[in-house]
């Protein structure tokens, strides 16, 4: 499945979310929404370190997927080309000289 897919079926999400929870997510709203899903994910990775008996990997999964489909619906919301964006980032990367430079890392 393509990136733009996968977009759209979350903006559709997203959309029916808003109608159902009477809210509209703009750019605060969705940027909060990201950091509450990237706590989720830190707490699970707490979780692996200091109380191993609470991890789940299965949970891990679940909110990197989150934390990457709310991500997606920031991009919308700043009119992001989100493939053409992460094609120039790879091709950034891909000409850094990572064992003469460091300071690029």
């Amino acid at each position: 499945m393509e990136i733009e897919e996968i977009q759209r079926m979350v903006l559709e999400f997203e959309k029916r979310w808003e109608v159902a929870k009477n809210i509209k997510f703009d750019a605060d709203l969705t940027m909060l929404h990201l950091c509450e899903e990237i706590g989720e994910l830190s707490q699970q990775l707490f979780y692996k370190k200091a109380k191993p008996e609470r991890f789940n990997e299965e949970k891990v999964k679940e909110e990197l997927c989150d934390v990457i489909l709310v991500a997606l619906c920031m991009a919308d919301k700043l009119k992001m080309n989100v493939s053409e964006e992460l094609n120039k980032k790879l091709q950034e990367l891909n000409k850094r000289d990572l064992y003469n430079n460091s300071k690029n890392i």
